[in-house]
């Protein structure tokens, strides 16, 4: 039951495509409709959708395609909130490359004024400071 429902859900809907919604709406839906395919907390999307109420909406959404804007979006609220969901998963579910994803979380950051922290970087960071630590304590000994 819960793969026919993913399949429906990850089908875009016919309505989105001859509607009368404008630009944002659309964006709303497809986030919702994400969200729900990739197992987010619908309270959680709900709370951080102000960001599309900014007045640099229309920056963030230029030149780029719906659904690239939507798993960017929804790859900043799961980082900015602590949500541990990677980008590779975010990208196979929805077969976006996760560079896609990735640059339009970070494009998305720079506009909002937002510094996230990159996983990868910090684990590396961590692994170098442990790493330095034990060699100092070595030199001592």
């Amino acid at each position: 039951y819960n793969d026919i429902h993913k399949k429906i859900h990850m089908k875009k809907p016919d309505y989105l495509e001859n509607s009368e919604f404008n630009r944002r709406e659309i964006i709303i839906l497809e986030i919702n409709r994400m969200a729900s395919v990739l197992g987010i907390p619908e309270k959680l999307i709900r709370q951080n959708l102000d960001i599309l109420d900014n007045e640099k909406f229309e920056l963030i959404i230029s030149g780029s395609n719906n659904e690239s804007i939507s798993a960017g979006i929804i790859e900043f609220i799961c980082r900015n909130n602590n949500f541990n969901l990677k980008t590779k998963k975010i990208a196979n579910k929805l077969k976006i490359s996760q560079n896609t994803v990735r640059s339009q979380s970070k494009k998305i950051a720079e506009l909002l004024g937002i510094v996230l922290l990159d996983k990868r970087k910090k684990k590396l960071w961590l692994k170098n400071t442990v790493f330095s630590r034990i060699m100092s304590n070595l030199v001592y000994m």
